[in-house]
């Protein structure tokens, strides 16, 4: 397997949803600092009361030349077709799973969306994890039930 973390610095992490004629799919995209765009299909399962979520491993879906900014990236990704875009899951970029978690009461059942770059941590702190800890606090990613 490539390792695409080599040499560079992730810039941007979201999650995507697209529609398609019968159904609908969802995966998360990275851009990294050198410029490549990453993605993979993924999805949650829900179980009682936890959830797990599994994706593929990433592929290169595109590059980006200039400036590689977090503001850059997310224009990148939607010129890339990426238009629905959301926080991405609890897995973290270095791993391909993440759970069971068990959910929290109250929790509406959606994903939350992207609207600005100032949802992004700072990557830089973020490091793998060899207790596969969520990436991202389960409060900013709701699970989908329904």
């Amino acid at each position: 397997m490539k390792d695409w973390f080599k040499g560079t610095r992730i810039v941007a992490h979201l999650g995507w949803v697209k529609d398609t004629e019968h159904s609908w799919v969802s995966g998360e995209v990275l851009v990294l600092g050198n410029g490549v765009i990453l993605d993979r299909i993924g999805r949650d399962t829900w179980s009682g009361g936890r959830t797990t979520w599994q994706f593929s491993t990433w592929s290169e879906a595109g590059r980006m030349t200039g400036e590689v900014t977090p503001e850059t990236a997310v224009a990148a990704m939607r010129r890339h077709g990426y238009r629905d875009l959301y926080l991405p899951s609890p897995v973290s970029p270095y791993e391909t799973t993440a759970g069971p978690f068990k959910d929290e009461p109250g929790e509406s059942g959606n994903a939350v969306p992207f609207t600005s770059v100032d949802q992004l941590p700072n990557y830089d702190d973020l490091r793998p994890s060899a207790e596969k800890a969520p990436f991202f606090s389960l409060a900013r990613w709701r699970s989908r039930r329904g």
